[in-house]
């Protein structure tokens, strides 16, 4: 009941360390705490995405991606 009044999620961006695929599962540790859902490739930022995310992980969190041994590091919007 840590949560209780407040969503437990939040809209987040993420700067990949690769390609990955929507839908990917995001996990921190062992804990599954969202999923990608939307992927580009910034001439800024190269792989960048956006996903729906536990408010357990916090901006500057590394999560990995999916089995694809890509991590994804959370960042706060607009990039």
């Amino acid at each position: 009941l840590h949560y209780k009044g407040r969503p437990n999620r939040r809209l987040r961006g993420l700067r990949l360390s690769g390609a990955a695929e929507r839908g990917a599962e995001l996990r921190l540790g062992d804990r599954t705490v969202g999923a990608l859902g939307s992927v580009a490739v910034s001439p800024v930022h190269g792989p960048i995405g956006l996903a729906i995310v536990r408010r357990e992980a916090d901006p500057g969190d590394v999560l990995e991606v999916g089995d694809s041994g890509t991590t994804a590091e959370l960042v706060e919007l607009p990039f």
